[in-house]
């Protein structure tokens, strides 16, 4: 499940295209200002980010060149209301990796999110891998062996992250962080009896994967197969 964040200052478009987005299983953080998105840039991680061309304290441009000049990688699609090629000459050149100009249909948003995801720089294949577990990402599927599995999606996209990041342990903050959005009420203990729930799950399907605590540390996903 990829994380977006959503930097809008137009209060119903930023609503609506959080509701819609979340509906699309991404997770999505919204802010408003420039200011606001260089805090969550600089603190959080994201696979993608939506900037709007027009912001409050300054413009969507300021905030891209600040962040490819601190290094940030992370693909970023231009939102505005301009429609001159120079303006998106402008855009491109400060580092957008793709422009869109309002207004606009959700398919063609949604379109253009799944491209940018798509990149060598930040590809994610659809579907995973470890033991004898397989998890269809696009689809939400679970397998084990040739079976498929019933799984919550919070649970899938706590597995999915885990099994992208295979023999890395993480303590329960971080998995917080980086399956839920920061608005979430969820917490570390929530993240524990989510943890506790797949172990369950592993064990009735037979899997040849499990999640270890590593105490004083955090979780880790390790095949059993030798």
């Amino acid at each position: 499940m990829s994380k977006i964040l959503l930097v809008e200052d137009d209060l119903a478009l930023k609503k609506s295209l959080k509701v819609f987005l979340s509906r699309q299983n991404y997770v999505v953080e919204a802010v408003e200002t420039a200011e606001d998105a260089l805090f969550r840039l600089k603190s959080e991680q994201y696979d993608l980010i939506i900037l709007d061309w027009g912001l409050p304290d300054m413009t969507g441009i300021d905030v891209l060149n600040r962040y490819r000049s601190g290094g940030g990688m992370t693909p970023v699609l231009m939102l505005t209301g301009k429609n001159q090629a120079v303006d998106k000459a402008t855009g491109l050149d400060s580092g957008a990796d793709d422009y869109l100009t309002k207004p606009f249909e959700n398919v063609e948003l949604v379109a253009r999110l799944r491209a940018l995801l798509r990149r060598p720089q930040t590809i994610k294949s659809t579907v995973l891998s470890l033991g004898n577990v397989s998890l269809d990402v696009a689809n939400g599927i679970m397998q084990v062996d040739d079976r498929k599995c019933s799984i919550f999606p919070k649970e899938f996209s706590l597995l999915e992250f885990l099994m992208r990041n295979p023999n890395h342990t993480f303590p329960a903050d971080v998995l917080l962080e980086r399956v839920w959005s920061t608005e979430s009420e969820v917490t570390p203990d929530s993240i524990r009896a989510y943890i506790t729930k797949i172990r369950k799950r592993l064990e009735a399907e037979k899997a040849s994967i499990q999640i270890t605590t590593r105490k004083g540390f955090g979780y880790v996903l390790e095949s059993n197969v030798e």
